[in-house]
């Protein structure tokens, strides 16, 4: 058996001082096709030229992590475990809040069509992970809704598309950069930086020019995902992760009286039901709706959820 190889932290985490509670963390990790030197240095460049993100933006974390540690780990089971729920099984987990979403988009009965998750539908549709990764199709006919989206190929809707080749590309031999920037900036200036970086990797040639950067590398949009980002890839030792309770939005939460296991179970259980203004309830996945969110509005979201959906 081949021994398994070790993660290579090259810039070992630094903890927020108090000092920096104004400042937020966002997490970048670079995809497995990616060319990881080559980005990397990329990256680098975009922050070191501009002098806006070169004087608020600094390198918190860095590391690479081999293939072989990822899947031993199950690091992307836990990371896209809801999603992959919802892949595997499709409209048997649907929320009735879910369906009536479905209905009011595609003004069809979520049980009335072929609605499937992404594994039964690459045998429906006879087609590889990749094909129906690159399957395109206009907007009207895609759906994103509680974290998960779906996408309707001819006459079937699949549930979570991107999640059979998201899996299929990592491998043993796959290894992936993770890294930290702790910004000073406005959540739209960092949005621009990464803007930026995406045209920086189309000029060099390793982004095609119709493709979305997402193809290249992901980022945490939002405090909650970036606590999901790093439960999986924040390492303090090669074989250890840094516990949650380190980061400065777990900090935040608990000096709000928030406890450890209620943020943990957040990220395992995202979807939160709420009371819209109109008085009816609607069910919001915590990642996404406090995309750009600070601090205090990440917790103000989070705390007036009326109750969570089990899902799994």
């Amino acid at each position: 058996m081949n021994k398994e190889h070790q993660p290579k932290i090259l810039i070992p985490y630094i903890p927020a001082i108090d000092g920096d509670s104004e400042k937020m963390d966002f997490f970048i990790t670079l995809r497995p096709e990616a060319n990881g030197v080559q980005v990397e240095s990329l990256l680098f460049k975009v922050v070191s030229e501009n002098p806006l993100y070169k004087n608020n933006v600094s390198f918190a974390y860095l590391a690479n992590i081999p293939g072989d540690f990822i899947i031993n780990q199950k690091i992307m089971e836990q990371h896209y475990h809801l999603k992959i729920s919802f892949a595997r099984k499709g409209r048997t987990i649907f929320t009735p809040y879910m369906k009536a979403r479905f209905y009011e988009h595609f003004r069809v009965s979520a049980d009335d069509v072929s609605l499937m998750g992404a594994f039964q539908a690459l045998a429906s549709l006879g087609c590889s992970e990749e094909e129906l990764f690159q399957f395109r199709v206009d907007n009207s006919e895609m759906l994103d809704v509680n974290g998960q989206n779906i996408k309707k190929i001819d006459d079937i809707y699949v549930v979570n598309y991107d999640i059979p080749a998201i899996l299929h590309k990592n491998n043993h031999n796959t290894d992936i950069a993770v890294m930290i920037f702790r910004s000073g900036l406005e959540f739209e200036d960092f949005k621009h930086m990464i803007g930026d970086m995406g045209e920086s990797l189309v000029k060099n040639g390793i982004l095609g020019p119709n493709l979305p950067f997402s193809r290249i590398f992901h980022y945490s949009k939002s405090p909650f995902e970036h606590l999901l980002d790093c439960s999986g890839y924040l390492l303090k030792t090669p074989t250890t992760h840094f516990s949650l309770g380190h980061l400065p939005f777990v900090r935040y939460l608990q000096n709000k009286g928030v406890p450890l296991k209620m943020i943990e179970g957040a990220l395992k259980y995202p979807v939160m039901t709420y009371r819209n203004s109109s008085g009816g309830l609607v069910e919001r996945d915590i990642f996404q709706y406090t995309v750009g969110s600070s601090f205090k509005t990440s917790y103000q979201k989070f705390s007036s959820a009326l109750g969570q959906c089990y899902i799994s």
